[in-house]
């Protein structure tokens, strides 16, 4: 074991951590955590920075705990009670199960071989996929009102998630896997052993382990991830609603997981249309150059006359000509002037209007045309997302309904108004009126691109 720095420690220099200190800066769990996960056949180092790092992959843990106790709370939240029959779940609840029985799985295999290491490594991948996959996907039908039978199903799934997970990490996180218990357990079932401890380990359940819905998921995360950052290439934002995108599959595996997934994929990436193709040269268009080593002996002075008339030709078409092996002709001056392949360099560029990302196989683009309908919904969004900021700026429960005000000009005001049902339903406003707020309203200035915006919030008496 070494310091985080990789020196050895040593009291002389200054870098030794007494246990006391340690577990008093850190927590007992979090340091368990560093040295469970430290692969024996490699240097361990240990410190505050490391620790610093565990603490931020717990919190995925407790983020979605927090996530979990804040809707459960709610009045109109169905109570804790058995879990639905798996063919009575939604996809996401029986992908989410699938993978809780393969991480089952891999905890009892490697504590049996007493590999820690890979242990943590694959509770974290599992908390990652939790937090930023179901999680994400599933806020929505957490926010339904009333006693949904797909909001039961999600919260009946989370729950058994977490309860489960308490079960899982007892072993190395003893103190938060306690904490985890208690908070879930008893209070919907007193006859359940008193503390975690005293719980039978979880054994895996291979009649839910579905892993083609696995294979299937992870599939469709590809295409998002690279739908990303074809938005990321584009410099859109994710709030801005973009008009379609192309995806051209591995295979025909994931061809058909998209199509049938579709809805999730224009959801995620805040697109209107979808359309998987087989050929991927819609993507791309030729660019055509001179090989200048080659021109420069040959046309001499003429060169750049020549090149101007090669500019004026169809790029694309001239490029397919190219790419055949087939010559083309220019006209110069009156004369007509043979151009053979070896003479040019052949490029392939992005089509205009997309940007593409491709990655083993997969290639994705988004259309990059912003039309005034999607420009004024981008702005709509942003428009949300201030106002949801604004509430908790105000200390408002999730359920609050409130009266919301706004000032604003031009575009941003056009937007306002003609999304103002949506708006309404995303932030709970019982109104939206324009003009200055209520003195005892919660206000905030700021500037939506050039656009300056002021908001107010004011809680509804229940």
């Amino acid at each position: 074991m070494r310091d985080e720095s990789g020196e050895a420690f040593s009291k002389s220099g200054g870098n030794a951590i007494a246990v006391e200190d340690a577990t008093e800066r850190m927590g007992a769990d979090v340091m368990r955590w560093q040295y469970a996960g430290a692969p024996i056949n490699m240097v361990f180092r240990f410190g505050y920075g490391p620790a610093e790092e565990v603490t931020r992959k717990m919190l995925r843990l407790w983020n979605v705990y927090a996530f979990f106790v804040t809707y459960a709370n709610l009045p109109d939240c169905p109570p804790i009670a058995s879990s639905p029959p798996m063919d009575k779940r939604s996809e996401l609840d029986r992908w989410v199960i699938a993978r809780l029985h393969t991480l089952i799985a891999q905890c009892n295999d490697r504590l049996e071989h007493f590999d820690s290491a890979t242990f943590v490594r694959e509770v974290e991948k599992f908390l990652d996929d939790l937090s930023t996959w179901y999680v994400r996907r599933s806020r929505r039908r957490f926010w339904k009102s009333g006693d949904d039978k797909d909001k039961r199903s999600a919260v009946q799934t989370l729950y058994e998630v977490l309860v489960t997970l308490s079960k899982l990490i007892a072993p190395i996180l003893p103190f938060s896997a306690e904490e985890l218990y208690q908070s879930l357990v008893p209070p919907v079932n007193p006859e359940a052993p008193e503390s975690v401890h005293l719980c039978s380990y979880p054994t895996a359940d291979e009649g839910l382990i579905n892993q083609e819905l696995i294979d299937d998921m992870d599939a469709l995360k590809h295409v998002i991830e690279l739908g990303r950052a074809a938005r990321n290439e584009a410099k859109m934002k994710v709030r801005q609603p973009a008009l379609r995108l192309l995806v051209k599959p591995t295979n025909s595996r994931q061809g058909e997981t998209v199509t049938r997934l579709r809805s999730q994929i224009l959801e995620e990436l805040n697109v209107k249309e979808l359309t998987v193709i087989e050929d991927e040269t819609v993507f791309q268009t030729y660019a055509v150059k001179p090989d200048f080593s080659k021109w420069g002996p040959r046309f001499g002075k003429q060169l750049n006359v020549v090149r101007k008339a090669l500019e004026l030709l169809d790029q694309n078409e001239t490029g397919m000509m190219i790419a055949d092996g087939r010559s083309i002709e220019l006209v110069v001056d009156g004369e007509t002037i043979s151009i053979t392949p070896d003479e040019l360099v052949l490029e392939r560029v992005d089509a205009d209007g997309l940007a593409v990302v491709s990655d083993f196989g997969c290639t994705v683009a988004i259309d990059t045309e912003i039309t005034r309908e999607l420009l004024l919904e981008g702005l709509m969004r942003d428009v949300v997302r201030h106002v949801q900021n604004l509430r908790k700026e105000a200390d408002f429960h999730v359920n609050d309904r409130i009266n919301l005000y706004y000032d604003a000009t031009g575009d941003l005001a056009e937007a306002i108004s003609v999304h103002t049902e949506y708006i309404q339903a995303e932030t709970l406003a019982v109104s939206i009126q324009a003009g200055a707020a209520p003195d005892d309203a919660v206000v905030n200035e700021l500037k939506i691109g050039e656009n300056a915006l002021r908001l107010g919030v004011l809680q509804v008496a229940s």
